[in-house]
């Protein structure tokens, strides 16, 4: 089964690009991916109770394609930390996806990643041994105190390329609850890299759908010169295991 970490639906701010979540199931059924992991981008850019509102009716129309990241503004203060469990309880999602970006305050005026409210919020996430996905751009050393704190959290990291792949290895070796999302390797051979550094177990798949190609993300593992059973636990396997998804 092939598991996509990385997907989105709703509306993009920068052009007028078709995120619905028919349109995401197209591009996945285009390229082989069964399921996705989406998140509204209500949560994004407006209203983050609207949106997990809208990732869990997108999922429960389609429990067998997507499953469903529900996300915060640690800002609004009011609701954050109690959002978790509306979310697991009431919602049935899955994880926690913290964003990275000026919309919500994570950084500019914000507190940014290490700021209190997210301390609180991955508090929670360890009390109730959710995942946390964390977009690309936060430093890796951050990322990796954030995994020796919370070891009861499993972290994916996302946005692992050319400029930090060192920081990235050393994390993910560092700490056995830090899988990287390779979403956005831009190293010749890097999944080659990441396997044999790291070990295939440490590497989930994604794609960036539907703002960016799922046969870049698909082609990196395919075409890389690693056993079948490594690009299985790659494509799929690990993400299922972190998720406690069945396959």
């Amino acid at each position: 089964m092939i598991i996509d970490a990385h997907a989105m639906v709703g509306f993009s701010l920068a052009d007028n690009r078709d995120m619905s979540p028919e349109f995401v199931l197209s591009l996945m059924d285009k390229v082989g991916i069964d399921k996705a992991c989406i998140t509204n981008t209500q949560c994004q850019f407006q209203d983050f109770i609207e949106g997990n509102n809208a990732t869990a009716r997108i999922v429960k129309q389609r429990p067998d394609r997507f499953i469903g990241f529900f996300a915060t503004n640690p800002a609004r203060y009011f609701g954050v930390v109690e959002e978790i469990d509306r979310c697991v309880d009431g919602l049935g999602l899955t994880a926690l996806r913290i964003f990275n970006n000026e919309a919500n305050f994570t950084s500019g005026w914000g507190a940014g990643i290490s700021g209190l409210m997210h301390a609180k919020l991955l508090e929670k996430a360890s009390q109730r041994g959710i995942p946390v996905y964390l977009d690309g751009g936060f430093p890796f050393s951050l990322i990796l105190s954030f995994a020796k704190t919370y070891s009861n959290i499993k972290f994916i990291a996302s946005g692992v390329g050319y400029g930090n792949a060192a920081e990235a290895i050393i994390a993910a070796n560092e700490a056995p609850n830090i899988w990287l999302d390779i979403m956005a390797m831009d190293i010749q051979d890097g999944v080659e890299l990441l396997v044999k550094e790291c070990s295939a177990d440490k590497l989930v798949f994604g794609t960036g759908i539907p703002l960016a190609s799922p046969s870049s993300a698909m082609l990196m593992v395919e075409k890389a010169n690693i056993p079948d059973a490594d690009k299985r636990k790659i494509m799929g396997g690990n993400l299922a295991g972190i998720l406690g998804v069945a396959i």
